[in-house]
Parts: structure tokens; sequence; C-alpha cells
């Protein structure tokens, strides 16, 4: 069980760039997704690779939740692969009708990949980023969208 500290997201932009993590550490930002947006694109680039890899996961809470006990990993997806090469981006959409029917959550380890999920935006976005290895340097963005 940890803390949920909410991130408002003001405007349509969240960043986080050049965040360091280390060994078995789990980064996770809880974003206030504003009530206008119906789709989201997330971006995460491996910067430095001084580990072994980074994982995206992407999660969802009860609105009010004070801890993460109820989280749920969105649309139930595992975890995306785990970025295992230096200078390689993972672009996510979230959203309805994004992939048709089916969702595209594979994603890549050692090239740029792009994955989907077609599912309802919900009012609570957990963004973690799970790592093994130290000195892991990532910079995440959220884009929110009409």
């Amino acid at each position: 069980m940890a803390a949920i500290t909410y991130t408002p997201v003001l405007g349509s932009i969240f960043q986080k760039l050049a965040e360091d993590i280390d060994d078995g550490e789990t980064d996770t930002y809880w974003l206030t997704v504003p009530p206008w947006a119906k789709y989201a694109t997330v971006y995460l680039v491996m910067e430095t690779l001084g580990g072994t890899s980074i994982q995206l996961s992407l999660k969802t809470v009860p609105p009010g939740e004070v801890d993460d006990d109820h989280a749920i990993q969105l649309r139930e997806a595992a975890a995306f692969a785990a970025l295992t090469s230096a200078d390689v981006t993972s672009v996510v959409d979230i959203g309805p009708g994004v992939t048709g029917i089916a969702d595209d959550a594979t994603g890549g380890a050692a090239a740029d990949s792009y994955a989907s999920l077609n599912v309802i935006l919900p009012p609570i976005l957990g963004v973690a980023i799970i790592s093994v290895g130290a000195n892991n340097i990532y910079d995440l963005s959220v884009v929110f969208k009409k």
C-alpha cells in the first residue's frame, strides 16, 4: 500500500524530464485527467540505460482513493514491454476507438514502438515507471486531447 498524491494537469500536458530511477523503484504519477479530455497519449523515452530496463504500466483508481490498494491496470492490460535500450521511445494512445475494437498493448523493447488501448479515459490515470537496474534516466510526457 502506498499513499496516492494526485497531480492536477494544468492545460493539456504533464511532463517529467530527466527523471533518475533506481533498481527496484516504481515512480507512479497519479494524474487528475482534465474533465474535457477524451484521449491521452503517453510518451516514455529511455534517455540513459544504466541498468537493465524500465517498463510502463497504466493504472486507474476510484476517484478520491487515498492509497493504491484499489489500483487496477487500465483495461486490465499487463504492463507494456520493458525498454532495454537507450534512446528508445514508447508511445501509447488511450481513448475510445483508437484501435477499432482490439487493443495493441504489446510495444517493443529495443526499438521505438507504438501501442494503443481502446478504453474510455478514466478520471484518474496512474502512469507507473518500473525500473530494473540502477541509474536509468527517462523522460515522461502525457498529452490530453479532446
